[in-house]
């Protein structure tokens, strides 16, 4: 085999999502004449080789309709933009409000809670996601199409790796806010005597709820 052969050809990782069918066609027969060249394979076996491209193509598309970008920019993009918690945040300003806590520790408290609960969407999301890549990384190294066409394989796992270390990485930061909000929440509410026990057990309970299901598998 020629030295060219020998390096890595990650062609499928960047193949256009919204190329459409002939794209892709293209893009297989390029990786086809790659590894299993007319001049040196048969007709038949070259057509082996291609049924394989294929059926590992419409495998991993059932993951990943839209192949992961190299700066995962697809990952961040889609990330949810606001809770469902809306009613949680309001009954607990409701309850502080019961208790005569001023408008301005109230307003903090609101951006506060809403703040964790845009946080506890967001990782929710940020985890199954890194689930998914995780599951279809494993998933590639498993597949015969990694033993006929290893180089490719192995870039689409890398590019795996790379969402899910940048995942990982944003869910640290997303737990460290939610944090930083329980605190100041925490905070606002000190101090007030025995007056303000049940509101702040309901402010730790809101808040925790989210933390205790965070390991948790969906």
């Amino acid at each position: 085999m020629e030295e060219q052969d020998k390096q890595p050809v990650c062609l499928y990782p960047d193949w256009p999502e919204a190329g459409g069918w002939l794209a892709r066609r293209k893009k297989r027969e390029e990786l086809l004449e790659h590894y299993y060249p007319k001049r040196q394979y048969e007709k038949e076996a070259r057509r082996e080789m291609s049924a394989v491209l294929s059926e590992f193509e419409e495998k991993f598309r059932r993951w990943y309709p839209a192949l992961p970008d190299p700066g995962h920019s697809a990952l961040h993009q889609s990330k949810p933009r606001r809770h469902s918690r809306g009613e949680d945040v309001r009954e607990a300003v409701r309850l502080y409000r019961a208790k005569n806590i001023g408008y301005g520790k109230l307003s903090r408290i609101h951006d506060a809670l809403d703040l964790y609960y845009l946080m506890e969407a967001q990782s929710a999301y940020y985890k199954q996601e890194i689930d998914k890549a995780a599951q279809a990384q494993k998933w590639i190294g498993e597949d015969h199409f990694s033993g006929f066409f290893p180089d490719v394989a192995e870039c689409m796992q890398e590019r795996l790796k790379g969402l899910v270390r940048s995942g990982f990485d944003t869910l640290l930061e997303l737990q460290e806010r939610q944090r930083e909000a329980e605190q100041t929440v925490q905070r606002l509410v000190e101090g007030n005597g025995a007056l303000w026990a049940r509101a702040a057990e309901l402010a730790s309970d809101i808040l925790m709820y989210p933390v205790r299901q965070m390991g948790k598998k969906k």
